[in-house]
């Protein structure tokens, strides 16, 4: 009985419209695990720019190959975002983010815009 009531939305996609990348492209798990070490919270405080620095930085650290260093970036980057900034980037409309620039320029208004109020 309860099976049949139920009503299951559909799980919206993520901001970030999926990067076109080689069917071989893996991700350095130490590369992963460094960015998963490192995550921005979002509270009123913290600053973006610092945030984007470290993550820059550690991604500056591993090759991917010209092309892929943009897909990389984009990949993982959700996962550098916890607590308020997870909840802002889920909160993003669909597909709305195709670059990195993109991406950045976002968190950082976003946060500025919280930071002034």
């Amino acid at each position: 009985m309860w099976e049949n009531a139920k009503i299951v939305a559909l799980t919206p996609n993520s901001a970030i419209v999926q990067p076109n990348v080689d069917e071989k492209f893996v991700i350095n798990s130490t590369h992963f695990k460094m960015i998963l070490e490192n995550k921005f919270d979002g509270i009123q405080w913290a600053d973006p720019h610092d945030h984007i620095r470290e993550f820059l930085a550690i991604c500056n650290m591993f090759r991917y190959g010209e092309t892929q260093s943009e897909a990389v970036k984009l990949l993982i980057f959700p996962f550098s975002l916890c607590d308020e900034a997870k909840t802002w980037f889920n909160e993003l409309n669909e597909e709305s983010i195709t670059s990195w620039e993109q991406m950045r320029k976002a968190l950082i208004n976003k946060l500025l815009e919280i930071m002034l109020y």
